[in-house]
């Protein structure tokens, strides 16, 4: 009987999402005027707040950063509640974003996911797949924190033994190709 830890479903998650969000993170900074009309385009800004503050530009600034944040705490364990809490949060409000403009009828927007994700018209197939996303990130606040971290790789180097990377790099690898996948897929869909 083949039976997995925990210890590798949540660095799976961890490393699955934690990437995704450094790609998309990085994406949305390199493109930031792309991803600053793209939000006034999903009409959910508070025209007051646009008008006097610019919500859009901060937000174009602010959502990327948090996305890398939030990575960067996923794959390295540091800080992890927070960044597990953060990514948790940014991906409720996306999908909420996504879930009023099809409500309003309009499907013809742009996801504006960028990254490893890619860019695709918004539908109910996204929000399920954010879906997903939030139940990988509800399972690493709801289990025992795992070992695979800087913090305990710092605090006992020799864990870094060949059980430990017994786990590590077959999880790292099957994310290497989960990702490749998805980025190869979108890069024929937009052909």
């Amino acid at each position: 009987m083949f039976l997995v830890d925990i210890n590798a479903i949540r660095l799976f998650i961890r490393l699955l999402l934690g990437l995704i969000l450094l790609s998309v993170g990085v994406s949305k900074l390199l493109h930031r005027s792309r991803f600053e009309r793209g939000m006034k385009e999903y009409q959910i800004l508070p025209g007051f707040l646009e008008s006097k503050l610019a919500l859009s530009t901060v937000l174009s600034f602010s959502i990327p950063l948090a996305e890398l944040v939030a990575a960067l705490g996923l794959i390295s364990g540091l800080v992890l509640l927070p960044a597990t809490i953060l990514a948790l949060g940014m991906f409720l409000v996306f999908s909420g974003a996504i879930i009023i403009n099809l409500v309003r009828g309009r499907s013809d927007l742009s996801c504006h996911c960028a990254g490893a994700l890619g860019d695709h018209h918004i539908s109910w197939w996204l929000v399920g797949r954010n879906g997903v996303f939030v139940a990988g990130l509800l399972v690493l606040l709801l289990t025992p924190s795992d070992l695979f971290t800087v913090e305990t790789f710092v605090r006992s180097p020799s864990l870094l033994n060949g059980t430990f990377l017994s786990v590590i790099i077959p999880v790292v690898l099957i994310v290497g190709v989960i990702l490749l996948t998805v980025v190869l897929i979108d890069s024929v869909r937009s052909l």
